[in-house]
């Protein structure tokens, strides 16, 4: 029950599942994301990663192989029909998703039982005609950085008690998206993360695009807020990201691993992040909201490797940026 309960157990090998309707070559780049975010963010276990495809078939082979394995892993069930029908509800949802070809994926919950749970949808991340296929590695290093934030939180504890030390929603997600971007761009840029379809990842291109939308949202709102709870965040959801690397871009972005994370149980969130930023998250709220009264071109300044780039390049992002 410590906190990163799993790291004795981290050298076990991830436990992968798929649906028959999910083609090799897309299982394949899935798992060297996972593999690839898990060797730069550490190691975290038991972890099980279910893919859920559109077929039948494939829900119900999966619903009976995880009710199989929760006999030998885990906290069991009561009964078999109890884990069934968790399972239908975890899968299906999943199921559904592949149906309508919406990409989708999430740590389910689960740590309770003493395994980290990661269900997705098909992969369509991967696709050779996804348009945004050079960020395909984006998802698995996005909801592997949910991995590690559970990880650091006792599974021995109440879903509130969990809630309060993983803190605000925005917290959470932002610094899994931040965290992913910046990942998948260092890795890709010396070569230690292969291409997806020959495409790289444009790092200063995906956060222009999410600062065009942060922005025009942030101003069409009388009040606007980053969220607290999943309800409050979706009218500000592409801030999440922004005030994560805004945070990050004050210290360093390795910040969260070696420090945040490994001394949350002990201090719980707000001490963890008035001690790592050095400022209490109100006093971040009055910064985060300055920060988006600024222009795109001293926005995208906070960036990681922003003065590497071309005058020309810049300019180019700015521009994107500035799109209402």
């Amino acid at each position: 029950g410590s906190p990163a309960y799993s790291q004795g157990r981290s050298l076990q090998p991830f436990f992968y599942s798929y649906t028959d309707d999910i083609p090799k070559n897309l299982r394949d780049l899935w798992q060297v994301g996972i593999e690839s975010a898990a060797s730069y963010f550490g190691r975290y276990g038991p972890l099980e990663l279910w893919m859920q495809g559109a077929s039948d078939e494939g829900l119900i082979t999966h619903k009976e192989k995880f009710c199989e394995r929760r006999k030998i892993i885990g906290l069991p069930y009561r009964t078999n029909e109890s884990c069934i029908s968790d399972a239908q509800r975890k899968f299906g949802e999943y199921q559904q998703k592949s149906k309508n070809s919406q990409l989708s994926a999430g740590v389910n919950g689960d740590s309770y039982r003493g395994y980290q749970l990661i269900i997705s949808a098909y992969p369509g991340w991967f696709d050779e005609n996804n348009y945004q296929g050079a960020r395909g590695f984006i998802a698995p290093f996005h909801e592997y950085f949910h991995v590690v934030q559970n990880a650091h939180v006792s599974n021995l504890l109440n879903h509130s008690e969990r809630d309060a030390l993983m803190g605000p929603i925005w917290f959470v997600e932002g610094t899994a998206s931040a965290m992913a971007d910046y990942a998948v761009s260092t890795m890709q840029s010396n070569e230690s993360l292969q291409l997806v379809n020959d495409r790289s990842y444009d790092f200063f291109d995906h956060k222009a695009l999410h600062l065009s939308l942060a922005r025009k949202q942030w101003q069409e709102l009388d009040n606007p807020k980053l969220g607290l709870t999943y309800e409050e965040m979706r009218p500000t959801f592409y801030s999440n990201a922004w005030a994560a690397d805004l945070l990050l871009s004050r210290t360093r972005y390795d910040i969260l691993e070696t420090s945040f994370y490994p001394g949350l149980m002990k201090k719980g969130w707000e001490k963890s992040f008035v001690d790592t930023f050095d400022m209490s998250s109100d006093d971040f709220y009055v910064l985060y909201a300055n920060f988006m009264a600024k222009n795109p071109e001293e926005q995208m300044s906070i960036l990681p490797g922003w003065d590497g780039l071309t005058s020309m390049q810049k300019d180019t992002y700015i521009i994107q940026a500035s799109q209402e």
